[in-house]
């Protein structure tokens, strides 16, 4: 900042010389050139159809939103660009779960707090093309199951990645 009041008073600075003193004094890091990261905040939408809890009926989960990293490859020719791809989407590895459900012989649901793992190896991608940006979407669905045990897993995560 001091470098900029500087500039703006008249003082002679180069853009390298103005951009090194506002990282510097705002203690973020320095770089150059474009990165391939990208993030975004997204909801999670939970389908817990014929899952069970402890043996009981789900009637409904909630979950906070998340924040997921990806990134977005261009790969490019000297001719231009050959193809972009977004890959590699990651997000926390567990959720906490608000679970509603009917406990047996009862009409009146009763809710737990649930910590569920989340396994972002094997994400199903649904592509969309034709939107004219290159982003994941704003919600991401995870599907809840019960293991052979009859304990709640989750067994899928599907990820909405819009293309151009």
């Amino acid at each position: 900042m001091k470098n900029l009041m500087k500039y703006m008073g008249g003082e002679k600075m180069s853009p390298k010389e103005l951009k090194e003193g506002y990282y510097e004094e705002s203690e973020m890091p320095l770089q150059e050139g474009v990165s391939d990261n990208y993030s975004n905040e997204v909801k999670l939408n939970i389908n817990a159809y014929r899952a069970t809890i402890n043996g009981n009926e789900i009637d409904w989960v909630e979950a906070t939103s998340i924040k997921l990293s990806y990134l977005i490859d261009i790969e490019a020719r000297e001719w231009g660009i050959k193809g972009i791809s977004l890959y590699a989407i990651e997000g926390p590895s567990e959720v906490e779960l608000e679970v509603s459900y009917y406990p047996n012989g009862s009409d009146d649901p009763e809710q737990i707090t649930v910590t569920m793992p989340l396994n972002w190896e094997d994400v199903n991608k649904e592509e969309e093309s034709g939107t004219g940006f290159i982003t994941v979407g704003e919600e991401v669905e995870v599907q809840l199951a019960n293991n052979e045990k009859g304990e709640l897993i989750v067994s899928g995560i599907t990820v909405p990645v819009y293309t151009l």
